[in-house]
């Protein structure tokens, strides 16, 4: 814990990513349905990770919701999850633009949920290395208006203040942290 005035921050360990994906419209749903014939249980990293970029890029494409132009590239990189992010946060590519934007929506629905389940007062902190590389389309909107996108509770939601923290050695930090606490409170 790191002392803030009165009160303390707490970080909570969890593993979010294993939890189901859960659709919210017609899209997200199809969405489902096309990640479920490459995963028994759809887990919302297979969505919302480097690796998910993948699938929604291949879902895009798939749907016919933007050309395939940078197929070959993406087909040879050895990060997939890269090169869709870059041009798509670049807005080089049709199908990677569209691809980052579906992740900042399914990542703002996530947190969402995140924040209704634990009502975090201090914020939610997005941390990690396609969040950094994906700062400037998360910054956009459509991460915000769908966390917001939660019916009744977006008042509540409008409390819960978000962070995308941009320090790429972050967990080393907070383990040195959390050893130096340990340490000196026994």
């Amino acid at each position: 814990m790191v002392p803030v005035g009165p009160r303390k921050i707490r970080a909570y360990a969890t593993e979010s990513g294993h939890a189901s994906f859960g659709p919210r419209n017609a899209i997200e749903r199809r969405l489902l349905a096309f990640a479920a014939e490459r995963h028994e249980v759809v887990a919302v990293e297979h969505v919302l990770s480097g690796l998910g970029l993948r699938t929604l890029y291949d879902f895009i494409v798939h749907e016919g919701l933007a050309p395939a132009t940078a197929q070959l590239e993406i087909d040879r990189a050895e990060d997939a999850g890269a090169v869709i992010g870059r041009l798509g946060a670049r807005d080089l590519d049709d199908a990677c633009a569209a691809t980052v934007a579906l992740f900042a929506d399914l990542l703002g629905s996530e947190l969402g949920n995140t924040a209704l389940r634990s009502i975090p007062r201090g914020g939610l902190f997005i941390w990690g290395g396609v969040a950094r590389k994906l700062r400037n389309v998360l910054e956009r909107g459509e991460l915000l208006d769908a966390f917001l996108d939660k019916d009744r509770m977006r008042d509540l939601l409008l409390t819960i203040p978000l962070a995308l923290i941009d320090e790429p050695d972050l967990g080393l930090i907070g383990a040195r942290h959390a050893a130096l606490s340990t340490m000196i409170n026994g």
